[in-house]
């Protein structure tokens, strides 16, 4: 098997780098969902007349928010693996870089 050549690494460790960037800010956009529906949790909690801490309890054990969290930690660990693609992409184009910089001189 051909090592790709150190074009193509750098051309797919800034696609890496592009999918992990566009990950966080799904991430991000994701912790933003999960307050609000945490907050949906709560008022509606609340509107059943508990109080303020109990509705608070209720919210964080709410079937929805925690099916959210489990998709977001899911999100998350992908996220993490891109990054460390990137990473190990990143080192091979470093090493390629002082092989051929040694064998010039």
């Amino acid at each position: 098997m051909d090592t790709p050549t150190l074009d193509a690494q750098i051309g797919a460790l800034k696609d890496l780098r592009l999918d992990a960037a566009s990950r966080s800010r799904d991430l991000a956009e994701r912790e933003l969902g999960g307050r609000l529906l945490r907050l949906e949790a709560e008022q509606a909690a609340l509107q059943g007349s508990l109080s303020k801490s109990e509705a608070e309890k209720r919210a964080r054990v709410d079937p929805r928010y925690l099916e959210h969290e489990r998709e977001t930690i899911r999100l998350t660990f992908e996220r993490e693996r891109v990054l460390a693609e990137a990473e190990s992409t990143l080192l091979n184009v470093k090493l390629q870089m002082l092989v051929l910089e040694r064998t010039t001189v």
